[in-house]
């Protein structure tokens, strides 16, 4: 991430203006915007041309945001998904809501979820609003072990519980109808175990 190399990353938190609260998401990125020291910027996407009163809201919100923390407003034409993704090109990190009800219809059971998760080009942050982050957080990881790359995710985890102070947890899910497990489990459990020692320091 930038912010170990010295410089200030980028995240955008994506706003759902046809929503009707938006109290707990902003306050969840403020808190992770002071946490990891970046710059916030807010997004709507409008699926369609801006209004003065999007670019009002937008902005009313964003100012609650700690000043040094505040970066821009933004209005995009494209729908979530098409907009998402496409800004995801030139961002660290987005920030999509979880609680509200419109927000995680599309993203968690929608055409919306597969295309941003599965094509954003950076990692994409789904805060949970009934549950407040905790000082320590524990990173839990899915680790594929027999993936093309099963470490890469593991060194990305490694720099997100820095910044957080955190710990990193990993997890790999067999599938059982591959054989017996049992036969296999602990050779499994070495391998996540040597991974995790190599990879998260």
């Amino acid at each position: 991430m930038r912010r170990l190399e010295g410089l200030r990353m980028r995240v955008v938190v994506g706003i759902d203006l046809r929503a009707v609260e938006h109290d707990w998401l902003v306050e969840r990125s403020a808190l992770y915007a002071k946490r990891l020291g970046v710059r916030l910027d807010f997004v709507y996407c409008a699926g369609g041309a801006e209004t003065p009163e999007m670019r009002s809201r937008l902005e009313g919100l964003l100012a609650r945001i700690p000043e040094e923390y505040r970066g821009r407003a933004l209005v995009l034409p494209e729908g979530p998904a098409d907009g998402l993704v496409a800004l995801s090109k030139e961002v660290d990190m987005l920030v999509v809501g979880s609680r509200e009800p419109l927000a995680i219809d599309r993203l968690l059971r929608g055409p919306m979820a597969s295309r941003v998760l599965k094509h954003a080009h950076c990692p994409v942050l789904v805060p949970r609003g009934e549950r407040a982050p905790s000082v320590n957080p524990r990173l839990l990881v899915g680790v594929d072990v027999e993936g093309p790359a099963p470490t890469a995710v593991l060194k990305w985890a490694d720099r997100w519980a820095e910044h957080l102070n955190g710990t990193v947890h990993i997890l790999y899910a067999a599938q059982t109808h591959r054989g017996d497990f049992a036969q296999t489990k602990d050779a499994i459990q070495a391998q996540l175990e040597a991974m995790l020692a190599a990879h998260v320091g």
